[in-house]
């Protein structure tokens, strides 16, 4: 069965669109419509068969499949005060240490074009409701920092709040147990929520405690800001209770990412509707440009997940076969914390870094890259250009433990036979 798409409206032009870590190849046709300046919008080869999409003729509409145009008011961007979301259980709430008052610190400098993108920020939340005026004796400083689209993001400095903020321990989920739950998934479908932490309010009454001081005055949020140090707690929790009756069955979330996923395409249709009726009902909002309909491949955390198993994402092995040579052991730990993400694909990886380990534990006196650590360095891009595949973890399957030592390195490998006993 094939899905017909319906049109839904949203403002601001939002269309849903390939960024350069898509899989697949274009499907051939006339592109979707995209906003002035940016290039067309094309859908994956990879969804032609599970999901079918004509032209969009406006700059206002994106593709959503008509089985899913009943929850159209999940993917419309809200204007003005609308954006304020409504007190819920999950506010959140800012508990301080006993005794302490949350600090103050002092204006940092900003450019001229980093003042007006202040200026428009702050008018633009004021309008949403994201922030008011405030009197209140706390005041962080402001600063920004860049996005990987080359914008910028205005991030308050709470470290100083943060230092004196009783910790939630709520935990984020494992990204390897979230992956071993895919199972026999072979159809998947991706949801973004929009504006993330701003979907939840402040505690009535914790306002204050956000304060931050700006060249244009002392504001306060009135939803959950970037940079708390509990922030991601809440978010998890939230977004677990939304959907815990679905949690690792047909679905499973990483803060505000969600991924559905199924066996067939019968199925999927059922688990996204019930993923999307939850969300609903929670009054969230998702962002179309970000989401995604009945694919066979995805990215997720880092890597493209596809039927049966997950490979490294394709811009992550551009970056480390394009990495240069480190010239200090600041360099070396920089590279090894990026590789080391993907340190599960690559077999022997300890023994290969071993080298350039050995490195970093010299961080006194002169820096030098030796021929070893060289030689251990191109073995690690090779390794990496091979592109290795890791296949889901099937419990009923048997399973094989290999182990291995040296002096000085340890490993182990789990595996499994394929369908060619292999």
């Amino acid at each position: 069965m094939l899905l017909e798409p319906a049109r839904l409206n949203t403002r601001g032009g939002e269309l849903k669109a390939n960024s350069t870590t898509d899989v697949g190849r274009p499907v051939q046709g006339p592109p979707l419509t995209a906003k002035e300046g940016e290039p067309p919008v094309q859908m994956k080869n990879k969804q032609k068969k599970l999901l079918e999409t004509t032209p969009v003729e406006k700059q206002d509409e994106t593709p959503i499949p008509v089985q899913y145009q009943k929850y159209k008011k999940l993917f419309e961007e809200r204007k003005g005060h609308e954006t304020l979301p409504e007190h819920k259980p999950w506010d959140h709430e800012i508990v301080l240490e006993e005794g302490k008052t949350p600090p103050f610190g002092p204006i940092y400098p900003m450019s001229a074009s980093d003042l007006r993108t202040l200026r428009d920020y702050i008018a633009d939340a004021l309008e949403k409701g994201w922030i008011r005026e405030s009197t209140s004796q706390a005041a962080s400083p402001v600063l920004f920092v860049p996005k990987k689209d080359g914008t910028r993001r205005l991030c308050v400095d709470y470290r100083k709040l943060n230092d004196i903020t009783i910790k939630d321990r709520y935990p984020l989920p494992l990204a390897t147990e979230l992956r071993d739950r895919l199972g026999k998934a072979k159809i998947f479908s991706k949801f973004d929520l929009r504006n993330g932490f701003h979907l939840i309010r402040m505690k009535e009454s914790e306002e204050w405690k956000t304060a931050f001081r700006t060249r244009y005055g002392l504001y306060e949020y009135q939803v959950m800001p970037f940079g708390l140090t509990n922030a991601p707690a809440t978010c998890m929790r939230l977004v677990n209770n939304v959907l815990r009756k679905y949690l690792d069955i047909c679905c499973i979330c990483y803060l505000d990412d969600i991924l559905v996923f199924s066996e067939t395409e019968e199925q999927h249709i059922k688990d996204v509707h019930k993923v999307l009726q939850q969300l609903e009902e929670a009054d969230l909002q998702c962002k179309p440009s970000k989401c995604e309909f009945h694919v066979t491949e995805t990215e997720f955390l880092g890597y493209t997940i596809f039927s049966g198993g997950l490979k490294m994402s394709p811009n992550k092995v551009k970056a480390v076969m394009e990495w240069e040579p480190p010239t200090s052991v600041k360099e070396v730990q920089s590279f090894l914390g990026f590789a080391n993400f993907y340190r599960r694909f690559i077999k022997n990886y300890s023994k290969i870094a071993a080298p350039m380990t050995e490195i970093t534990k010299k961080s006194q006196g002169e820096f030098r890259w030796t021929e070893t650590a060289q030689e251990a360095f191109e073995r690690l891009k090779e390794a990496f250009a091979g592109e290795p595949v890791l296949r889901t973890f099937d419990p009923e399957l048997p399973i094989i433990v290999e182990t291995d030592s040296s002096d000085y390195a340890i490993g182990a490998v789990l595996s499994q036979p394929g369908s060619n006993e292999k």
